[in-house]
């Protein structure tokens, strides 16, 4: 099915759950239903898989519009939670992106 606000917001609040390192202290979290039914450990482990499955389906969309895309770990766990990021570098015309190319404008010959 389709994928309603309020799914998107437990797929964000999931996320969000991931990058605490040391419990949560937010107070929005502590009254969630989504904590009380998981506990910390688990929400978290879902929040940093929901943020893989976002930051591929990021690179999917980049793949397809021309981009060479890695998805990395850019350091521990244990310094944060949030330790995703994309490497991106844009196709070359030769590698398989068509790109509109303008022909060589003719150059007038000089009179002499």
């Amino acid at each position: 099915g389709d994928m309603h606000d309020n799914d998107f917001r437990t797929f964000g609040m999931l996320i969000n759950m991931s990058r605490a390192k040391d419990g949560l202290q937010d107070f929005e979290y502590k009254k969630s239903v989504l904590l009380s039914l998981l506990g910390f450990d688990r929400a978290a482990n879902l929040g940093r898989k929901a943020r893989r499955i976002l930051e591929e389906g990021r690179a999917v969309y980049l793949r397809e519009h021309g981009f060479d895309v890695h998805v990395v770990r850019y350091c521990d766990r244990s310094v944060t939670g949030d330790n995703l990021a994309l490497i991106a570098k844009r196709r070359s015309a030769r590698q398989g992106v068509c790109r509109a190319v303008r022909p060589p404008v003719p150059r007038k010959k000089k009179d002499r």
